[in-house]
């Protein structure tokens, strides 16, 4: 399992105002194995698990010609998940497109922690991740650990 946040390294920043007050620091986190328009069937999959877990499912193929390889995207301390369909994005989503990138503080980040300290949760930890896939959805995902399942 892989923290959401500061121990996974840098790989990339740019700035970006993806839904954020002000210009924010974005930090590419992971990036898709192959373009996400090679997602076989019916693209990626949501999947809600048992407690606070969320997964990104999909499948693509190996380009050995031997079967498909399954993937998953999984968040762990999962607060908040917001879905915005293509004709509901904007432009700053487009730094997600076959990648997941930690948003940094966002406003959206913001309103969830303080409601999670009016009702004295730990809040620490949460990070505003978000993921872009060919044709949609865009997939935000307030949580604390990700990790990659294979398989």
């Amino acid at each position: 399992m892989r923290p959401c946040a500061p121990w996974l390294g840098v790989i990339h920043s740019t700035t970006s105002s993806a839904g954020n007050l002000g210009a924010q620091m974005t930090r590419r986190l992971w990036e898709m194995p192959v373009p996400s328009t090679a997602v076989l069937g019916a693209g990626v999959a949501f999947d809600k698990r048992n407690g606070r877990v969320v997964a990104l499912r999909f499948s693509y193929e190996s380009g050995r010609g031997d079967r498909p390889v399954d993937e998953a995207l999984v968040f762990e301390g999962v607060e908040a998940v917001k879905i915005t369909y293509y004709s509901a994005s904007d432009e700053s989503m487009l730094e997600s497109y076959d990648r997941l990138v930690d948003l940094g503080s966002t406003a959206w980040l913001g309103e969830l922690e303080a409601n999670l300290r009016r009702r004295s949760i730990d809040a620490s930890g949460l990070t505003h991740l978000m993921i872009l896939f060919d044709d949609g959805p865009c997939y935000e995902v307030a949580c604390r650990t990700f990790k990659i399942e294979r398989g």
